[in-house]
């Protein structure tokens, strides 16, 4: 047998939080923003194909097989955009006269033949026979 009901106990403690409950639905799609700065150069691509070869040309005037006539000499006729070359000239320049040295007198040097000279050898090791 059950007895009645008793009197409300006191308010207990508060209890953990419960687990993250599920997503709402989504919302509506919002404006569109501003565009935004010019980005930098890339790369340079890959070289193209060769094009089409182009239209022919028109026909040209008749002429000579060479652009000018040839004489007997085997040289183009004068007139025809030929022009001898220039003759080559000496420069003209002119030269000092040339003097002849001054003697020398006997007195300027003194050769006794006394003076000893320190001989040095060469650097290159090159020895002259004397």
């Amino acid at each position: 047998m059950k007895g009645g009901q008793g009197e409300p106990g006191a308010k207990g403690e508060r209890g953990d939080p419960g687990l993250p409950g599920t997503d709402g639905i989504p919302g509506s799609e919002g404006p569109k923003g501003e565009r935004g700065l010019k980005g930098e150069p890339g790369p340079p691509g890959k070289r193209g194909r060769k094009g089409d070869r182009g239209e022919k040309g028109d026909q040209g005037v008749p002429g000579l097989d060479a652009p000018c006539p040839i004489g007997p000499d085997g040289l183009p006729l004068p007139g025809c955009g030929w022009r001898p070359q220039k003759e080559f000239h000496e420069p003209l320049t002119t030269q000092a006269p040339i003097e002849p040295p001054e003697p020398i007198e006997e007195g300027d040097y003194d050769d006794t033949g006394d003076e000893d000279y320190e001989e040095y050898p060469d650097q290159n090791n090159n020895y002259q026979k004397k």
